[in-house]
Order: C-alpha cells, then sequence, then structure tokens
C-alpha cells in the first residue's frame, strides 16, 4: 500500500491530476511487477526481521535500490516508456522514507516496553548470553535473573514468574530443558535455545514410521549429488560474469596495492576445503610483507597494525575477497558456504570443538550464513553452528538470500574487522549483570 500511494503521489507531482492515459497505462505496466517482486527482495534483505534502526535504513536502502532496479528492467522489456522516469526516481524515494517510517513506529509500538529476560545457564554460558544480548539495542531487552541448572530443577514453576522470554544455554539438556520448556509454558514465557549439534540435526526430520513405532528420519548431514551440482551451475553462472566484469576494479586495486604498499599485490594461502582437502586461496594482500614472520599463525584482531592503510580499506569493503572468484571458477570455493580456515586454526578448532570437521561436508564459500548473520566477535562454536544451520538447510533459495544479504554486510565495516584482542565493553558489563541477577528473584 506504501509503493502504491508513493508512485501514484509521485504521478500526480510529475504530470498532474488526472494523469493522462498514456503516463498512466506505461505505469501499469510498471507496477504490477514491481509489487511481486517486493516481498521477495524485502524478505532477502531482511526488512521483516526485527533490527537495530541503522539497520534498517541500510536495508532498505539496498531494497529500494533493487526494486528501482527491477522497475527500469520492467519498463525496458514491456516497453513502458511513457511515464517519466522522474515518476520511479521520486516514487521510490518516497517508499524509502515511507517505510523507514513505518518500521519505526511499528518498534516503537511493538517493542514499547522492553523484554523481561531470564537466562538459564551454567555461569560461563550466562556470561556469553548475556554479552549477544547487550549487543542489541537499548531499550530491547532487561535481564532480570540468570539462575544456574539447579536452581531451576529446585524452583520450578517460581523460577520464571515475570519473565517475556527465556533463554538457555547449550548445556541445557536432557530432564533439565523438560522442565524449562514445561515451566516456561506455564508461564507464558518464549524460550530461545542455542542449539548443540543434536538440535541442528534434529531440524527438519521427517515423521515416519517403523512397524508400530513412531519415529524420526533424519537424513546426513550433507549435500546431495543433484544439490551440488545445482550449487556448481550457479556458482558458474554467477563468478565467471562477475568476473569479467570486475576485471577492472580488480585492476585498481592492485595498482592501489603497489602504489602504497611494498610487496606483491597478491597473497596465497592454503586453506581446507570440500572433505578436509587442501587447496591455494587467493586473495588481495591486506597486511604487511612477512607478516607472520615472527608470530606464526595468528587471527586478525581489531586494529591490527599489521594491516596496511589500503588493507584496512579492501578489508572494509570485501575487495580483498574478489581474486577468490578464481578458486570458485576452478572449483575449489562456492560463491556461498562455510568460509575456509587455514589448516594449522583446522587442527586447532577441531581440537576445540569436536563436531568443527563436518563443516568440511559442503564446498568452502566466498561467503556464508555465518559472515552475513554474525558479527567478527562472533565465537567459532556460533560460527560453527551457522555453518551446520547451512549444510542442513542447504538450497538455491538459501544461497541466493545470502548473496544479497552480502551486500549489506560489505558496508558494514564491524563485519569484516578481526576478532577482539581484549575483553569489550559489552563482556565486562555482561560479567557484572550476571554477578548481579544470579540467583535473583524480580
Amino acid at each position: 500500500m506504501l509503493l502504491v500511494a508513493a508512485l501514484a503521489g509521485a504521478m500526480v507531482w510529475r504530470v498532474g491530476w488526472p494523469p493522462p492515459e498514456t503516463n498512466l497505462q506505461s505505469l501499469l505496466v510498471v507496477a504490477p511487477i514491481t509489487f511481486m517482486a517486493l516481498p521477495f527482495v524485502f524478505f532477502g534483505f531482511g526488512l521483516y526481521l526485527r533490527k537495530p534502526a541503522r539497520s534498517i535504513v541500510r536495508s532498505a536502502l539496498f531494497a529500494e535500490s533493487a526494486l528501482f532496479l527491477v522497475a527500469l528492467a520492467a519498463a525496458f522489456w514491456f516497453r513502458g516508456f511513457s511515464s517519466p522516469r522522474s515518476v520511479l526516481v521520486v516514487g521510490f524515494l518516497i517508499h524509502f522514507i515511507a517505510v523507514i517510517g513505518w518500521r519505526w513506529g511499528l518498534q516503537k509500538t511493538k517493542h514499547a516496553r522492553a523484554s523481561r529476560v531470564t537466562v538459564v545457564a551454567t555461569r560461563d554460558e550466562a556470561v556469553a548470553v548475556v554479552e549477544k544480548l547487550l549487543y542489541e539495542p537499548s531499550g530491547w531487552y532487561e535481564i532480570v535473573r540468570v539462575i544456574e541448572p539447579g536452581q531451576l530443577l529446585a524452583e520450578g514453576d517460581v523460577a520464571l514468574v515475570g519473565s517475556d522470554m527465556v533463554v538457555a544455554g547449550p548445556s541445557i539438556v536432557g530432564r533439565t530443558r523438560l522442565v524449562l520448556l514445561e515451566t516456561a509454558v506455564r508461564a507464558g514465557a518464549r524460550v530461545f535455545i542455542m542449539p548443540e549439534l543434536s538440535d541442528i540435526l534434529m531440524v527438519g526430520s521427517v515423521a515416519g514410521q517403523i512397524g508400530d513405532a513412531p519415529v524420526f528420519e533424519i537424513r546426513p548431514l550433507m549435500l546431495t549429488g543433484r544439490q551440488l551440482v545445482g550449487k556448481r551451475v550457479l556458482d558458474l553462472s554467477l563468478s565467471i560474469p562477475l568476473l569479467i566484469m570486475l576485471l577492472p576494479v580488480m585492476a585498481a586495486v592492485a595498482l592501489a596495492i603497489k602504489l602504497f604498499s611494498p610487496g606483491p599485490v597478491f597473497f596465497t594461502q592454503k586453506r581446507v576445503g570440500l572433505n578436509g582437502k587442501e587447496f591455494v586461496l587467493y586473495k588481495f594482500r591486506t597486511m604487511v610483507v612477512d607478516a607472520e614472520k615472527r608470530t606464526g599463525p595468528v587471527l586478525a584482531t581489531a586494529n591490527d597494525p599489521r594491516i596496511t592503510p589500503i588493507g584496512e580499506f579492501l578489508r572494509a569493503t570485501r575487495l580483498d575477497e574478489l581474486p577468490q572468484l578464481i578458486n570458485v571458477v576452478r572449483g575449489e570455493m562456492s560463491l556461498v558456504g562455510p568460509r575456509p580456515e587455514r589448516p594449522y586454526f583446522v587442527d586447532q578448532f577441531c581440537r576445540e570443538l569436536p563436531d568443527y570437521d563436518l563443516r568440511h561436508l559442503t564446498p568452502p564459500g566466498i561467503t556464508g550464513l555465518a559472515q552475513v548473520m554474525g558479527r567478527y566477535y562472533t565465537s567459532a562454536q556460533d560460527k560453527l553452528r551457522f555453518d551446520l544451520y547451512y549444510i542442513r538447510h542447504y538450497s538455491i533459495w538459501l544461497d541466493l538470500k545470502i548473496l544479497l544479504l552480502t551486500l549489506q554486510a560489505v558496508i558494514s565495516r564491524e563485519s569484516a574487522t578481526g576478532v577482539e584482542a581484549s575483553p569489550t565493553p559489552q563482556r565486562m558489563r555482561a560479567e557484572r549483570l550476571v554477578l548481579d541477577r544470579s540467583g535473583r528473584v524480580p
């Protein structure tokens, strides 16, 4: 309705009322196609999700740009040239402002009061959970209690009284989880559980039976042959044209590196790919030459002194990843998938996280679900959860959605920064909050 009003208003502003029939007919050719595209574009850019105001503005900007291109394409293919282009420009500008206003008003109305949150987890897990909640916009959540599993079992129904939502750590399993769910149902509270591998494997299971016994069928955590073929077709159909179109950009980046940073233009590194097979990954160099000569393999940190000035820009805009299109064409990578890591860190993560090797059951990607949904401070364990969720829910449509969300991540500096070398302010505040709210009855 907002789009109808915006385009109609722009038409009246441009040609007056009533609009000439030729102009109106042209708009009626373009508008229906744009209307049909709108929910898919808005879904792809996450405009139906709860987001901070800044993210809404960024998502709306990308969505309106995409819709504008759809309208132009419709006008070209269906010969709808009679309507002035300024109608589309002004119409989508009005719609952009209207969408932001609508979302702001909706969130103000729907979330006028902060959700009262009870965290059920061990002490270390509780700090991690509270830290994540503190990264959300102020006023969304009020943490009223932090209780451990034993306390939940001891208190029973009293434990969650007055809570709007409960966030449970991954260690809440078995009888404790059952008690949590029953208690939350009686208290009228929503439950959010951080999943273990078994939870991710169960998603998408199919109910069936063996004899007279009900069972759930759980398919293997890997892509089928048909899915791999479809993924490869999508990769080639997008990566080859992209590589050709971006050659001028890559040439400019290579020249900038050569002018402002002594050393080679490209950086190559061994990474672990599909089924644990190693391959050579290509990137534009963003660090000083021999950056790890003294330290050995280490992850990049926020404000890493080894990153060159031009390298900081390339990382923030993701331009340093462009040479990986060559890896995609060669079949060593996909456009979308778990990010490939170095063998050194893979060995380290496999020791710490026994399920880490499962992410190698699908081709690695230039971008992935963990990259568009996570942040630079997202832990390896949480990234692994995103990667396994991606494999379990794989589809061509999910790949296309992640590619759309990557466009947003490109302009978000925090998603391209290194890990934090020291505790964040949110981490320190989370530790204080957990200490203060532990066992507290509101």
